[in-house]
Protein backbone atom coordinates (compact mmCIF):
# COMPACT_ATOMS: atom_id res chain seq x y z
CA UNK A 1 0.00 0.00 0.00
CA UNK A 2 1.39 3.39 -0.98
CA UNK A 3 0.30 6.43 1.02
CA UNK A 4 0.36 9.90 -0.53
CA UNK A 5 -0.01 12.72 2.00
CA UNK A 6 -0.62 16.38 1.51
CA UNK A 7 1.72 17.81 4.14
CA UNK A 8 -0.79 20.49 5.09
CA UNK A 9 -3.48 17.90 5.82
CA UNK A 10 -3.39 14.54 7.54
CA UNK A 11 -5.57 12.80 4.98
CA UNK A 12 -4.36 10.90 1.90
CA UNK A 13 -4.50 12.82 -1.34
CA UNK A 14 -2.95 13.12 -4.76
CA UNK A 15 -1.74 16.55 -5.65
CA UNK A 16 -0.92 18.30 -8.92
CA UNK A 17 1.03 21.51 -8.61
CA UNK A 18 0.16 24.37 -10.91
CA UNK A 19 3.14 26.73 -10.75
CA UNK A 20 1.13 29.61 -12.25
CA UNK A 21 -1.10 29.70 -9.17
CA UNK A 22 1.43 28.84 -6.47
CA UNK A 23 2.21 32.03 -4.47
CA UNK A 24 5.93 31.30 -4.05
CA UNK A 25 6.51 31.09 -7.80
CA UNK A 26 4.50 34.09 -8.96
CA UNK A 27 6.56 36.98 -10.27
CA UNK A 28 5.44 40.26 -11.74
CA UNK A 29 5.06 40.01 -15.49
CA UNK A 30 7.11 42.57 -17.40
CA UNK A 31 6.12 43.86 -20.82
CA UNK A 32 8.96 41.78 -22.32
CA UNK A 33 8.05 38.52 -20.64
CA UNK A 34 5.88 35.99 -22.42
CA UNK A 35 3.92 33.42 -20.47
CA UNK A 36 3.05 30.02 -21.80
CA UNK A 37 0.26 27.66 -20.81
CA UNK A 38 2.39 24.88 -19.35
CA UNK A 39 1.44 23.19 -16.12
CA UNK A 40 4.30 21.15 -14.65
CA UNK A 41 3.22 18.21 -12.51
CA UNK A 42 5.04 16.09 -10.00
CA UNK A 43 4.89 12.39 -10.74
CA UNK A 44 3.98 10.41 -7.62
CA UNK A 45 5.38 7.16 -8.98
CA UNK A 46 6.51 4.39 -6.68
CA UNK A 47 10.01 4.55 -5.31
CA UNK A 48 12.46 2.17 -6.98
CA UNK A 49 15.20 0.06 -5.41
CA UNK A 50 17.69 2.44 -7.00
CA UNK A 51 16.26 5.47 -5.13
CA UNK A 52 18.65 6.24 -2.28
CA UNK A 53 18.41 8.26 0.93
CA UNK A 54 19.94 11.72 0.54
CA UNK A 55 21.53 11.43 3.99
CA UNK A 56 23.09 7.95 4.14
CA UNK A 57 22.63 6.18 0.80
CA UNK A 58 20.31 3.44 2.12
CA UNK A 59 17.22 2.51 0.11
CA UNK A 60 14.69 5.36 0.17
CA UNK A 61 11.13 4.73 1.30
CA UNK A 62 9.90 8.35 1.54
CA UNK A 63 9.87 11.11 -1.10
CA UNK A 64 9.25 14.65 0.11
CA UNK A 65 8.66 17.40 -2.48
CA UNK A 66 9.24 21.02 -1.49
CA UNK A 67 7.46 24.09 -2.90
CA UNK A 68 10.52 24.87 -5.03
CA UNK A 69 10.08 21.52 -6.80
CA UNK A 70 13.10 19.99 -5.05
CA UNK A 71 12.75 16.35 -4.14
CA UNK A 72 14.23 14.82 -0.98
CA UNK A 73 14.52 11.06 -0.52
CA UNK A 74 14.87 9.43 2.90
CA UNK A 75 15.30 5.99 4.42
CA UNK A 76 12.93 5.22 7.30
CA UNK A 77 15.46 6.21 9.98
CA UNK A 78 16.25 9.63 8.53
CA UNK A 79 12.59 10.24 7.64
CA UNK A 80 11.63 9.87 11.31
CA UNK A 81 14.42 12.26 12.33
CA UNK A 82 13.24 14.95 9.88
CA UNK A 83 9.50 14.26 9.67
CA UNK A 84 8.15 17.07 11.90
CA UNK A 85 9.91 19.86 10.00
CA UNK A 86 9.26 18.34 6.56
CA UNK A 87 5.53 18.04 7.27
CA UNK A 88 5.53 21.82 7.80
CA UNK A 89 7.36 22.78 4.60
CA UNK A 90 6.71 19.97 2.10
CA UNK A 91 4.15 20.27 -0.68
CA UNK A 92 3.67 16.51 -0.88
CA UNK A 93 4.99 13.40 0.86
CA UNK A 94 5.05 9.94 -0.69
CA UNK A 95 5.52 7.37 2.11
CA UNK A 96 6.23 3.69 1.42
CA UNK A 97 7.63 2.72 4.83
CA UNK A 98 4.84 0.16 5.26
CA UNK A 99 6.66 -1.97 2.65
CA UNK A 100 9.29 -2.71 5.32
CA UNK A 101 6.75 -4.68 7.39
CA UNK A 102 5.33 -6.62 4.43
CA UNK A 103 6.26 -10.28 4.08
CA UNK A 104 6.86 -11.39 0.49
CA UNK A 105 4.67 -14.18 -0.88
CA UNK A 106 7.75 -16.29 -1.58
CA UNK A 107 8.84 -16.26 2.10
CA UNK A 108 9.04 -19.57 3.93
CA UNK A 109 5.90 -20.53 5.88
CA UNK A 110 7.60 -20.04 9.26
CA UNK A 111 8.48 -16.43 8.27
CA UNK A 112 4.89 -15.44 7.50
Amino acid sequence: MVRQFDARQDEPSTRTIDRHHHPSTQTPQSKYEKRCDVTPTIDASALAVTDRCDRCGAQAYVRSVLASGSELLFCRHHWHQNEPRLREIAVSIHDETDRLAAVPAIAALDER
